[in-house]
């Protein structure tokens, strides 16, 4: 009813909630050798437009009609994973799944093969969906699809609830962001801490190096001024102070590299949607701790090459 809401779904649990409710099925069509083996996949209770308001895209088959949501109809639309698993040689729809309602096995017939989505974490793979259709859940979670900014439709969506049910609590109001920001807070605050360490330890490195660079280069002003005196150009003084410096940090980097490839599986835990050996990441690593040590170096050798060489002769 209101402008700018294009569509309007329900499910039991939301994506990324966290929230598993498992529920244990067998396919009429492949009964299993064991009668007493049980297999679970997730199941969710979804409305007919769930899958319009959440842009899940059809890959075959159709959705829930209206009409079979009002009446629990016995049809089921499963995920591209439990297609992949389940029926991997044949097509899925018209199949019929035996799914556990209270304690008795009741037959839904598969009519669709939507995509996948990840229900639980992002982190956490994509597991095997059952998606049956219903308007009767308890606590309903209501997906609003709004033609701009949703925040502002939070209000008016309260209001149509409360219109139709004044006694209707309406509660935990978010956007699709918002849930997706809360259910990697934890990962995000590891990644911050990780983030805060190495930049600590970039600036450690840096002043490190400075301070090793700029040592030598006090011990060697003796050598500075002879090789000045001797005809060597300023850019000779620096390139040297400079091969010196990057021995020092490919010898590093190459340490580095060698120590991250072997913790690599330490942090493939911590990684989403990238390798833990991914070739840009390392490449562009590297190339920034270069350029670090690199500038580290340049202050100590610039200064190197300013030094007067009767100056540098008389140094000791």
């Amino acid at each position: 009813a209101l402008p700018g809401v294009l569509s309007v779904g329900m499910i039991s649990e939301l994506p990324l909630s966290g929230q598993p409710n498992d529920n244990y099925f067998s396919i009429a069509e492949h009964p299993p050798q064991d009668p007493k083996q049980q297999v679970t996949a997730d199941y969710r209770r979804t409305n007919h437009d769930y899958f319009r308001a959440m842009n899940i895209p059809l890959l075959r088959g159709r959705y829930f009609s209206e009409q079979e949501a009002r009446t629990d109809g016995k049809v089921v639309v499963i995920n591209e994973t439990f297609a992949r698993d389940y029926f991997p040689d044949e097509d899925p729809l018209g199949k019929h799944l035996m799914i556990e309602v209270g304690e008795t096995l009741v037959p839904y017939e598969i009519i669709g093969v939507v995509g996948d989505v990840r229900h639980r974490s992002l982190e956490g793979g994509v597991y095997q969906m059952m998606y049956v259709p219903t308007l009767q859940v308890g606590n309903t979670n209501l997906v609003v699809r709004t033609a701009s900014d949703p925040q502002g439709f939070a209000s008016s969506v309260r209001q149509q609830v409360l219109a139709i049910d004044r006694d209707q609590p309406v509660s935990a109001m978010r956007t699709m962001s918002d849930v997706l920001s809360e259910s990697i807070a934890q990962q995000r605050f590891r990644t911050l801490l990780l983030t805060i360490f190495a930049a600590v330890a970039m600036i450690l490195a840096a002043v490190g190096i400075y301070g090793v660079i700029a040592y030598s280069v006090t011990q060697r002003t003796h050598e500075v001024g002879i090789r000045m005196a001797l005809g060597a150009q300023p850019r000779d003084v620096l390139r040297l102070i400079l091969r010196q410096g990057l021995a020092l940090t490919l010898i590093g980097i190459g340490l580095g590299l060698a120590g991250a490839f072997a913790l690599t599986r330490v942090m493939s835990g911590l990684l989403f949607g990238v390798s833990a050996t991914d070739p840009l990441t390392f490449a562009g690593i590297t190339l920034l701790l270069t350029f670090v040590a690199m500038l580290a170096c340049y202050l100590p050798a610039r200064r190197a090459t300013r030094v007067d060489p009767m100056v540098a002769l008389r140094y000791e």
